[in-house]
């Protein structure tokens, strides 16, 4: 297909949110509120016709914690304020922490009845923070990429757009991928290594 008719081609944007975020902290980027998706998708899709942007993250529960909820539904609100862009949300669990030093943390926790210690504070400081980071729980994402790889499959079947724009660099979807493909749709993966993305 030249470039002339590539133009009539609906297009329609996948963002795995989670992906996206980090990719861009990676390359000193923020996905935040001031980060303006709609530059972003009009420039990714250059002049193809742009049906909708759809962004997948996990949802934070205000139970597990209050200020990343809150940063969440602000963040979320910033998106809905444009009238293309929809958001999807799986789940958010958490799991202890893998390789924790629970041996530090033990000793840490004794040397206050230790005589025979004398540590400079900003050591045991700095050790306490590594233990802390160590036994902090981690945030697994459920149900975001399954969401994500089917709707691009359905929404293909259906007809709902003749190019899709993948932002990930997550391998996962790659099955997805080639079942739009197999139907007759294109695929883009937009992986996140470009410092001049609007925003």
């Amino acid at each position: 297909m030249n470039a002339k008719n590539a133009k009539n081609d609906s297009a329609v944007i996948f963002i795995d949110g989670n992906n996206f975020y980090h990719g861009m902290r990676d390359i000193g980027l923020t996905t935040g509120v001031d980060f303006d998706y709609e530059a972003f998708s009009r420039k990714l899709l250059g002049g193809r016709k742009w049906v909708e942007t759809r962004y997948y993250t996990g949802r934070v529960q205000q139970k597990d914690d209050l200020t990343r909820y809150q940063t969440q539904r602000k963040f979320i609100a910033h998106l809905q304020r444009f009238s293309q862009i929809s958001v999807f949300l799986g789940r958010l669990e958490t799991r202890p922490a893998k390789g924790s030093n629970q041996k530090l943390q033990n000793w840490l926790n004794a040397l206050p009845r230790r005589d025979d210690m004398d540590l400079p504070s900003n050591v045991v400081d700095e050790l306490t923070m590594i233990a802390q980071s160590a036994s902090a729980p981690i945030w697994i994402e459920k149900a975001v990429d399954v969401m994500t790889a089917t709707d691009m499959v359905s929404m293909a079947y259906e007809k709902q757009y003749d190019v899709a724009y993948l932002v990930s660099a997550d391998g996962d979807f790659t099955p997805a991928v080639k079942k739009v493909r197999a139907i007759g749709r294109k695929v883009f993966a937009a992986r996140n290594t470009d410092k001049n993305l609007p925003g």
